[in-house]
């Protein structure tokens, strides 16, 4: 493979490396979301688009959600209490 030489390096640089890495969230008057990253770059997301982003999450997840709850609660059987069935108990309720 003789591309292999020309690939860029990569650098393994953990959070330990650099204690002054921080992110900072915020918002605006406005009701956006306001990022800014370690390097200085800001991100504006405005709350419209956070809200089309939250809604395309919960398109895609909760039916998967949903889908395996169903699944393990139809093959998980359910944990019961002896005394709840008054067939099982040992007192008699035949007359004498």
């Amino acid at each position: 493979m003789a591309g292999i030489d020309k690939l860029p390096a990569i650098e393994d640089k953990s959070a330990s490396d650099d204690p002054q890495r921080t992110t900072s969230i915020t918002s605006d008057a406005k009701g956006n979301t306001i990022i800014t990253r370690e390097d200085g770059e800001v991100f504006t997301i405005s709350e419209k688009d956070e809200r089309a982003l939250v809604w395309k999450f919960d398109l895609r997840i909760l039916p998967l959600l949903a889908m395996m709850y169903l699944v393990r609660s139809h093959h998980v059987p359910l944990k019961r209490n002896m005394s709840d069935n008054p067939a099982s108990s040992t007192h008699s309720t035949s007359p004498i």
